[in-house]
């Protein structure tokens, strides 16, 4: 599903309460969000989907490697092409 830029207002109540249009709970496809604050910024993201929710065999192998890809970026490791992190496991 590809999901084209929108920009739509929202009002924060005074307690805090933040609610979506439907149009972007549509959007997003999911109830469940990460919100990340950044200098007064703050951007809604669907909540990553742990490996095992993933039912689709492929996407789950495309999450491991984004995954594997990511601890690499924060973390400054350079993972041989052919790195198995299954290998470390199972010896």
């Amino acid at each position: 599903m590809t999901v084209t830029e929108r920009e739509m207002t929202v009002t924060i109540t005074d307690d805090g309460n933040l609610k979506l249009p439907q149009e972007a709970l549509d959007a997003l496809g999911t109830r469940q969000v990460q919100l990340r604050l950044t200098e007064g910024q703050m951007i809604v993201r669907p909540r990553t989907m742990y490996l095992h929710e993933i039912e689709n065999v492929e996407e789950r192998m495309q999450a491991f490697d984004q995954f594997i890809a990511g601890i690499a970026r924060e973390t400054g490791v350079k993972w041989p092409v052919d790195y198995d992190i299954r290998d470390d496991i199972y010896d």
